[in-house]
């Protein structure tokens, strides 16, 4: 009897020791992964020094920020190109759907019949016309308003407001307009710089017209001093 009361005393002792070292262990992993997680002044000092997008822009000089200007538009106009186009042939799709439940044959042709597979090629190719069709008028209109945008942006030192978009939507007014004549881009330009600045006035900024740097505000962040965060 002693010998087993000694026994089940050891192993209780021993599985108390056991937790207590886990316990220990645990807390130091705890304790190391925290410290981790904390950036050292040094690493944070160097963060902050790093120069802003403005502030690489302003260093370039003259030619430098206009061949960077030119990039920037040349960019976001072709990516709004090939977005618009494929924007546009997905509508165009949906809308010309029912053309693929009506024949195609002329009324010219209405006796003699087709053959399945002639038929379903004619349905489709009116369908993908239709399709190609609006693809292309998006993506210009898509292009137009983007490109016309980086393009008055850069050219008013990266202000981004609401004049912006009104220039950007008169020069595409005025640029989707040409093959009518200079009245017909007078007008173009009157009329889409007007719908988007009655948009901007109803939906937007309310006519603020505060501008604000577009290079810096989208990687704006504030930095936490490490006492504030309560480690």
């Amino acid at each position: 009897n002693n010998n087993d009361t000694t026994s089940s005393h050891n192993a209780k002792k021993t599985s108390t020791t056991k937790q207590k070292w886990n316990l220990h262990a645990a807390a130091a992993r705890t304790k190391k992964a925290t410290i981790e997680e904390v950036p050292s002044p040094k690493i944070a000092q160097e963060k902050n020094n790093e120069p802003s997008l403005a502030e690489m822009r302003e260093q370039l000089g003259p030619i430098g920020r206009a061949i960077a200007g030119a990039v920037e538009v040349g960019v976001v106009t072709g990516g709004s190109y090939l977005s618009g186009g494929i924007l546009g042939y997905l509508l165009g799709g949906v809308m010309g759907t029912p053309t693929l439940l009506k024949s195609s044959s002329s009324a010219a042709s209405e006796t003699v019949k087709n053959s399945l597979g002639e038929e379903v090629k004619g349905r489709l190719g009116t369908w993908h016309f239709k399709a190609a069709t609006q693809a292309k008028s998006w993506a210009q209109l898509s292009a137009a308003f983007s490109g016309f945008h980086a393009l008055t942006r850069n050219l008013r030192g990266g202000k981004e407001d609401k004049w912006n978009s009104v220039f950007g939507s008169a020069a595409t007014g005025a640029y989707l307009s040409r093959k009518a004549g200079p009245s017909a881009m007078l007008q173009g330009a009157v009329t889409y710089a007007g719908f988007t600045y009655v948009l901007d006035q109803l939906f937007g900024s309310g006519g603020s017209g505060a501008s604000k740097d577009s290079n810096t505000d989208e990687f704006a962040f504030s930095d936490t001093p490490v006492e504030e965060r309560g480690f």
